[in-house]
């Protein structure tokens, strides 16, 4: 399971973590390598003493994913600045999965409850940090940069997971139901106002929502609760309803805890491995079909294109996803370019409109698909194949993403299969249909 640790709490991982840090960073490859990794951790072990020293792990059943720290000063041509945002590390091997966000999450949590208003960090990158909430303060040379983040704007989102039965989970989805309605334990005590919410339904739990916490409502008891939001329903029926909430928990739990009311709002559901949708989503069930209206976008660089792929997806597809409504395609596919990779793209051409028809997990789709040639707006983004990583998290998190080289396409189980001949041929634009 993955978890953040201070690495005070996993110090038999320190070795490791100094290692990394040697191999990335050292300036002088040259100078005796144990020599230099021992005295690296006994300062780290002498700076952890300190309130404006830190370094997080993040481990996944023990194995090291990456790690971060905060440094009391880190860059020669501005020491009047402290604290400072260092060492972000992820392993090469578990690279483009999103374990960043998560280790850049979590030392910006770390900052602010130091008591940190702002943290600065030195970098290379361009137009990488921004999508964390970095800004930019001023370039000290070429190359490098000084950015800052100022921790008291920043919003702290948590994302929590719970389970649902079906029918609190539908009446949730189909907007019946927009208050959930449970005990007050340490588990709930942690939901804020702002955070998320992944529900997954029972029994199978392939089902999911995401919901956004938008009030919490407190109380001693389920009764009280009840009469505070159920106005003007009898008493009898308050009663009633508080007595259903003890087939969940028992009298004592409620006496010990309290209860809580969470108002939530859908900000999207998935079925089966890769459909997610979104309120507004041009997605309808309809005789036994479920019809969606997508655009996606095609990036090709250096002889590559951009895929991504589920984690338990059998296949591969472009990237892009539904049109909502009252939005026109090309504005769909620039906005899911900004909200899965924090990146601004420009249409350069059209490629296709696709007429797919295919069956998932049981559910037949009948899905009109729209697809554009398109590249990122920044230089710098055009410059090299990186790693990319998924900026939505929660429902979405399971995501990667892969450069493949244009002449191995076929090779890759992309759908749907027929797009490939249209953008290796480069004749377009083509009207497709597509019977999988």
């Amino acid at each position: 399971m993955l978890k953040i640790y201070n690495i005070l709490q996993k110090m038999e991982l320190l070795k490791e973590v100094a290692t990394l840090e040697y191999e990335e960073w050292a300036d002088n490859s040259e100078e005796d390598k144990e020599a230099r990794i021992e005295r690296k951790i006994e300062k780290i072990k002498i700076k952890l003493k300190g309130n404006d020293f830190c370094k997080l792990i993040l481990v996944d059943n023990d194995k090291l994913i990456g790690f971060i720290s905060i440094f009391p000063e880190d860059c020669d041509e501005c020491p009047e600045l402290s604290p400072w945002y260092a060492t972000m590390y992820v392993k090469k091997e578990y690279r483009g999965h999103g374990y960043s966000k998560i280790l850049n999450d979590a030392i910006l949590k770390e900052a602010r409850e130091r008591g940190f208003k702002e943290i600065y960090l030195k970098t290379t990158l361009n137009n990488y940090y921004e999508k964390f909430g970095a800004t930019f303060v001023k370039k000290i040379s070429d190359e490098e940069k000084i950015y800052k983040f100022e921790l008291w704007k920043l919003e702290e989102k948590m994302l929590h997971k719970m389970k649902l039965q079906e029918n609190p989970f539908e009446r949730i989805k189909n907007g019946t139901k927009t208050v959930e309605f449970r005990l007050y334990d340490e588990k709930r005590q942690s939901i804020q106002i702002g955070d998320e919410i992944e529900f997954s339904k029972l029994p199978e739990l392939q089902e999911k929502l995401l919901v956004k916490v938008i009030d919490l409502y407190r109380e001693d008891s389920f009764e009280k609760l009840f009469k505070k939001l159920f106005v003007g329903e009898d008493e009898k029926t308050i009663k009633e309803k508080a007595e259903t909430m003890h087939r969940f928990y028992t009298p004592e739990q409620e006496k010990e805890y309290g209860v809580v009311g969470i108002k939530i709002e859908v900000i999207k559901w998935k079925e089966g491995d890769k459909m997610a949708y979104e309120p507004g989503d041009l997605a309808i069930k309809i005789d036994g079909y479920k019809l969606n209206i997508r655009a996606a976008g095609v990036i090709i660089h250096n002889g590559k294109i951009l895929l991504h792929k589920g984690e338990t997806a059998n296949h591969y597809a472009l990237l892009g996803g539904h049109v909502r409504i009252g939005e026109n395609s090309q504005d769909t596919v620039k906005r899911e370019m900004q909200e899965e990779l924090g990146k601004e793209i420009e249409i350069t051409g059209y490629i296709s409109t696709i007429e797919n028809f295919f069956e998932l997990k049981g559910i037949k789709y009948h899905e009109i698909m729209f697809v554009y040639k398109e590249e990122f707006c920044n230089e710098e983004d055009k410059k090299i194949e990186y790693t990319m990583e998924n900026m939505e998290g929660g429902i979405e998190s399971d995501i990667h993403y892969e450069w493949i080289k244009m002449d191995e396409l076929e090779e890759y189980p992309l759908k749907p299969q027929k797009i490939i001949n249209v953008i290796k041929s480069g004749e377009y634009p083509v009207h497709l249909i597509n019977e999988d």
